[in-house]
């Protein structure tokens, strides 16, 4: 299974943009650039994963531009990668994202490396970063009114979901939930607090009692 995981992912270095994209914006696939990023993280993590098992969604929006856009990872930096998973062919200065080092305090708080990823799995709605004029990241619920990257997220989402079998999903944000909500209700769908921004106690009291 642990090729079934790669071969999805794979598939995403094909895609280079979606037709109703304005030519203003840059789609950013980390699958591209950083392929051995991800594949060193399977290769750690789920190696032997097997079709008859189970991993819950963790679902995310899509990629940071220093976090997943970085590691092909959701949720995960450069810094993330090297200095808690264990990624050795990456030195010098370490791209660090809030949200990553944010969600991985909580994984680090409660789980084993190991258990955790034998628990669930990290992805993101729509797996590509999007800027703008080569700077400015595009928001996610404007990356949706499109009708191709709506349709692939689905259809991702849907892969992702019959690869994994998960008993729920977790949603990291509101945006993933109102997506997962709409288009797989038949799912036991969690809401978690998205920590870009602010991490309040009480947020990461959801956290403990989620995950």
């Amino acid at each position: 299974m642990k090729y079934d995981i790669l071969s999805l992912y794979k598939s995403l270095i094909d895609v280079k943009t979606f037709d109703s994209f304005p030519d203003s914006w840059e789609l950013e696939n980390p699958y591209i650039n950083y392929w051995d990023r991800f594949e060193f993280f399977i290769d750690k993590f789920y190696s032997d994963f097997k079709q008859e098992e189970s991993r819950n969604l963790i679902i995310g929006l899509n990629p940071g531009r220093m976090g997943c856009n970085k590691t092909g990872i959701a949720f995960t930096d450069e810094n993330t990668l090297v200095n808690k998973l264990g990624y050795k062919s990456l030195s010098g200065v370490l791209e660090t994202e809030g949200t990553a080092t944010k969600i991985f305090s909580m994984i680090q708080e409660l789980y084993e490396f190991d258990d955790f990823f034998s628990k669930y799995f990290l992805t993101n709605v729509f797996p590509f970063g999007v800027v703008e004029d080569g700077r400015r990241n595009v928001k996610f619920r404007d990356i949706m009114k499109h009708e191709g990257a709506y349709e692939f997220s689905k259809e991702f989402i849907k892969k992702s979901i019959d690869m994994f079998n998960p008993k729920g999903v977790i949603c990291i944000g509101r945006g993933s939930e109102s997506f997962m909500r709409k288009n797989f209700s038949e799912l036991p769908i969690a809401y978690l607090h998205h920590p870009a921004y602010t991490f309040p106690e009480e947020q990461k009291e959801n956290y403990r009692q989620s995950l």
